[in-house]
């Protein structure tokens, strides 16, 4: 990403099988009114073609509800078959 873009500043990564959860934080205004300035996203992998990612606001550690279309339930087993994923997902904290 290019620096003079910074937006969001990963501040927290939790790794689990087949599931990351990552902690976003604004690090310059985005120039629009009410900038979301903590971002919880969720990165779930479903398969080796599919992946599913969920962002929340979760300003004051909590994160706030808000209208989400429904999401037609698939039945996943537990530990999914991901040996050859199409995708790459990965997160990392920068120290600069």
């Amino acid at each position: 990403m290019p620096t003079v873009y910074p937006g969001y500043k990963v501040k927290g990564i939790i790794r689990q099988y087949a599931h990351l959860i990552v902690n976003l934080e604004r690090q310059t205004p985005s120039g629009f009114p009410n900038d979301i300035k903590s971002v919880y996203l969720e990165i779930t992998l479903l398969d080796n073609l599919s992946l599913r990612l969920w962002f929340a606001d979760s300003t004051n550690n909590t994160i706030n509800k808000r209208y989400e279309p429904p999401i037609p339930q698939i039945n996943l087993p537990d530990f999914p078959a991901v040996y050859d994923p199409v995708y790459i997902v990965d997160a990392t904290l920068e120290v600069k």
